[in-house]
């Protein structure tokens, strides 16, 4: 099979042959990549918390430095597109070398509601909501996981209906948006040892169940949770933006230490506002705000990189950068 493969020929981000591109501004570039081959995989079972194989979860295998490498998903060959094993997973195309693995269960979250509305009329976020908090339909979440029994942090699962059930409703794979291409292993991973051609199985995870209705009232359900003692603008997730059907959307988190008057702007490269998303009096805590790709105007942007402002009435302002594609 093929393996993931860097232009220049590297087959992780840090390899030597990994070619960096230096791209003018508004140029192009053809990067022609013949893609290499690798046998070696790793293999295992996912399992819910009673112990039953789970399916329909993606595996993601890292190198070193957090880029993806390869991944699979339990109960089906993504080579083959043929059935496997219940619960069983298949990591391919890999490399000799140490990688780093994780679960990415909210493909199965998705896949087991559209099982359950295959067929019935649609439905916008109000009503469905209503749906899944009378018990009529339901939507089952998980906690990712790190090999080896290493939660986790999920920032989509703090703002289930503001993001989540908008991205069930746009439709299939309206999960990509929310892909980890990018992660770093929280402290406690364990690297996974691959010799190509061979396989390493026994790489199994055991993922519970995170209660829906929890996830609703979120901070809420937590009063011991210490309040912001300063102000701070966090990164946008996700980032880079991507649509998703006729979707885009991300999510911008900022922290108030008092209450105050602020102001959250999304500005273009060349420092022209785009949108105000906020503007107005805010109690201290946490908040957050949801750019969904369009401007004052509600035309959609166009691909490139934005700025995003978190400005209060006295003069403390926080900025970062985000990348839009479409």
């Amino acid at each position: 099979p093929f393996a993931a493969t860097y232009y220049g020929g590297g087959a992780t981000f840090d390899d030597v042959n990994s070619t960096v591109i230096n791209l003018p501004y508004e140029s192009t570039f053809d990067a022609d990549i013949t893609l290499g081959n690798a046998l070696g995989s790793i293999t295992g079972m996912i399992y819910d918390e009673a112990n039953d194989p789970l399916d329909t979860v993606m595996v993601w295998a890292y190198d070193q430095t957090g880029h993806i490498v390869s991944a699979g998903l339990s109960g089906v060959d993504l080579a083959n597109e043929s059935p496997l094993e219940s619960g069983f997973y298949q990591v391919g195309g890999l490399h000799s070398g140490n990688y780093y693995v994780r679960t990415f269960s909210l493909y199965a979250t998705i896949a087991g509601f559209e099982e359950q509305v295959s067929g019935k009329e649609e439905f916008d976020p109000l009503s469905l909501l209503g749906l899944l908090m009378g018990g009529e339909l339901e939507l089952e979440f998980y906690r990712d996981e790190w090999y080896n029994n290493v939660l986790i942090e999920l920032p989509y699962l703090e703002n289930i209906s503001g993001m989540i059930l908008p991205l069930i409703l746009a439709g299939p794979l309206s999960e990509v948006s929310l892909f980890p291409f990018y992660a770093l292993p929280t402290a406690g991973a364990s690297l996974v040892s691959v010799t190509d051609p061979n396989s390493t199985p026994g790489i199994d995870f055991h993922l519970s169940t995170i209660d829906f209705k929890d996830l609703l009232v979120g901070v809420e359900k937590q009063p011991s949770m210490a309040l912001p003692e300063k102000f701070a603008l966090q990164q946008n997730y996700p980032n880079p933006v991507y649509p998703t059907g006729n979707l885009l959307h991300t999510v911008i988190t900022y922290q108030l230490p008092v209450a105050m008057e602020v102001k959250v702007e999304i500005f273009n490269i060349l420092g022209q506002k785009v949108v105000t998303l906020y503007d107005g009096f805010q109690d201290v805590g946490t908040h957050r705000v949801i750019w969904n790709g369009l401007d004052e105007k509600g035309e959609k942007v166009s691909s490139g990189i934005y700025f995003y402002s978190l400005r209060s009435k006295t003069g403390i302002t926080q900025m970062k950068k985000m990348i839009v594609l479409r």
